[in-house]
């Protein structure tokens, strides 16, 4: 990636704040969360000087790691439920 002027940096900053905000959504924030990720590390290593909206970048950054979290955890929960349904199936059959 090539490096960025000011504007550009603070532009990308709020894109990788953005993704992170969007990453909350359960399932369908892995996108998102990925994305916040990516772009988070590959801004940090374009911007030569200093980037004045890197606080939003490393929000957007710790956002998407929360994102992925959650939707880890409501994965393990779903399956977990169905697991808990299926192993009960033969109580509802009778």
């Amino acid at each position: 990636m090539k490096s960025l002027d000011r504007i550009g940096a603070i532009r990308q900053s709020l894109l990788v704040f953005f993704y992170g905000l969007a990453s909350l959504l359960p399932i369908v924030g892995i996108l998102p969360a990925a994305m916040s990720l990516v772009r988070g590390a590959r801004l940090r290593r374009a911007v030569t000087g200093p980037n004045p909206a890197d606080n939003y970048r490393k929000w957007g950054m710790a956002l998407g790691v929360c994102g992925l979290l959650i939707t880890i955890y409501t994965a393990m929960v779903i399956v977990a439920h169905i697991l808990a349904t299926l192993g009960n199936r033969d109580a509802f059959m009778e």
